[in-house]
């Protein structure tokens, strides 16, 4: 059994909805969601809800991730209504107002 460190970011629920899959060429894909999720910050409870875009390149016959981005990631909001990083070790792990 491991032990979280403070700090430590643990998830406890994600999904993902509005998922759209569009074929750019016979070998790229263009993949895209809302991806909504729940982590476990220094004992808080955090939301993130991010809208996500993966470009997908096949290769022989596999299917190899080439880029992704999310737009909040790695911004969360917390249970009060504030805006926080989830990686509480860069220098700006403040939280702020909405």
């Amino acid at each position: 059994m491991s032990q979280c460190k403070s700090g430590d970011v643990i998830p406890t629920r994600e999904t993902f909805s509005n998922v759209d899959f569009a074929l750019l060429s016979p070998d790229a894909a263009l993949v895209t969601y809302e991806d909504d999720a729940n982590f476990l910050s220094e004992g808080k409870e955090i939301t993130l809800k991010a809208h996500v875009a993966s470009v997908w390149v096949k290769r022989g016959s596999d299917w190899l991730l080439g880029l992704h981005a999310a737009t909040s990631i790695p911004f969360a909001v917390t249970e009060e209504g504030k805006v926080r990083l989830l990686y509480p070790d860069t220098s700006q792990s403040k939280e702020v107002s909405k």
